[in-house]
């Protein structure tokens, strides 16, 4: 791409490439954002690439989540052009096809990757796609509801992995401040605290909501909350601390007599050293 110039040839190299190695992800996303980026082929091409790349290896996890935000991505990109153009018909029409392409593939997540004996996965997933859908909710789309249904209905429901994820509870949070909902930003908090004996980082949750209650809440509710963040700390804190007293165990009787016995012995071998004073006679 930085040496060649010509269009064509680098088309047929890309075509290429996909057709040799259809398994690689970034081949497909780089091909595809080249001709978009050239203008060499108009909307319906750019989207028959993205199909067959999308169909290319669906079982592989990194090239699906991949691709897949590669091809919302574009979708965000065209709808944003349409914007441009003022037609409000289209651009509605247009919304609601990339809101379809995000709930298929995130059901399409679940139907291929939910199931795995990896438990680890959902952990490397952490919600890409559906935190991208809910970033185009909430920045293109100005839609606060959608982006709470995806939250809910998705990301956090009932007995899911992402409820053990504190960083996802963060950014539900943030999201409520941003549209200036307090009210809803501290229930947010508040369910992520059902959640604390089984979360990663349950203490950055904790700190949070003692912020939040200094910014916006009143001082009972501060008082109320110190009181009930100190009984949540005092239950997940001390679990350390048996761990670290039996690890600390005290030195053997018999090891330490050994040890002086052996320091004798170096005092012993050791020469007496001459005085540097004394003159040789």
């Amino acid at each position: 791409e930085e040496y060649l110039t010509s269009t064509n040839i680098l088309q047929s190299i890309f075509q290429r490439a996909v057709r040799n190695c259809p398994w690689v992800a970034t081949l497909w996303i780089r091909y595809a954002e080249y001709m978009e980026f050239n203008k060499t082929i108009d909307h319906s091409e750019l989207k028959k690439i993205y199909d067959r790349a999308l169909n290319s290896d669906p079982t592989n996890f990194v090239s699906f989540v991949d691709l897949q935000l590669a091809y919302i991505q574009y979708r965000r990109r065209h709808y944003d052009q349409e914007l441009l153009s003022n037609n409000n018909e289209q651009c509605e029409l247009l919304k609601e096809e990339i809101r379809h392409i995000c709930e298929y593939a995130c059901d399409q997540y679940q139907e291929l990757f939910s199931l795995s004996k990896d438990p680890n996965l959902f952990l490397k997933y952490n919600g890409k796609i559906e935190l991208y859908w809910i970033h185009l909710e909430t920045k293109s789309f100005n839609s606060i509801d959608h982006a709470r249904q995806i939250w809910n209905g998705r990301i956090l429901m009932n007995n899911s992995h992402n409820e053990m994820i504190s960083n996802l509870w963060r950014i539900y949070y943030y999201m409520e401040i941003q549209y200036g909902d307090e009210k809803r930003a501290r229930k947010v908090l508040y369910r992520a605290l059902n959640h604390v004996q089984t979360m990663d980082y349950p203490l950055i949750i904790c700190d949070i909501l003692l912020e939040h209650e200094k910014k916006y809440g009143t001082i009972q509710q501060l008082k109320e909350t110190n009181d009930k963040l100190k009984q949540i700390k005092s239950k997940i804190i001390p679990i350390e601390k048996p761990k670290r007293q039996q690890q600390q165990k005290p030195p053997n009787k018999n090891n330490k007599k050994q040890i002086d016995k052996d320091k004798q012995k170096e005092i012993k071998q050791k020469p007496a050293k001459i005085s540097e004073n004394k003159m040789d006679t």
